[in-house]
């Protein structure tokens, strides 16, 4: 996946997603697991301090009424029962600072259990990588 520029923003080598239940009329969502491997993801931040996320969604739905409180939707229920990431790579740039900042992440491994959105609390986790200069988080 590239931006609108061409640059590179992310690539995915494999993703598995397991679907208990998808009731899209009551958005709800629970999902048995997700895999993913080998994502590679490119995020930069400019020196106005806007990331590039941001602006793949810049200009949608701006001239859009806001709805009335009473029309809103309630909130998605999403349920996650497992997570797993593995493999990851993320490259970051920030040209905000003096001087701009980059770095590289490599072997990002998450593991994530019983994730659920409208509920909150805790959901147990498990976190790995290594920088591009040898620095280890476990």
């Amino acid at each position: 996946m590239r931006e609108p520029d061409g640059s590179p923003l992310a690539a995915l080598e494999r993703a598995q997603l397991k679907i208990k239940s998808l009731q899209l009329f009551s958005r709800t969502m629970d999902i048995s697991s997700l895999e993913l491997a080998g994502t590679e993801l490119f995020v930069a931040r400019d020196r106005l301090g806007a990331w590039n996320l941001q602006k793949l969604s810049a200009g949608r739905n701006r001239n859009e009424a806001q709805p009335e409180p009473s029309q809103r939707q309630k909130p998605f229920d999403l349920k996650l029962t497992k997570l797993g990431f593995s493999r990851g790579r993320l490259h970051l740039s920030d040209a905000l600072p003096t001087g701009g900042f980059q770095t590289d992440l490599q072997e990002i491994e998450l593991t994530a259990e019983n994730f659920f959105l409208a509920q909150g609390g805790p959901a147990p986790f498990a976190l790995n990588f290594r920088s591009q200069r040898g620095e280890t988080v476990s």
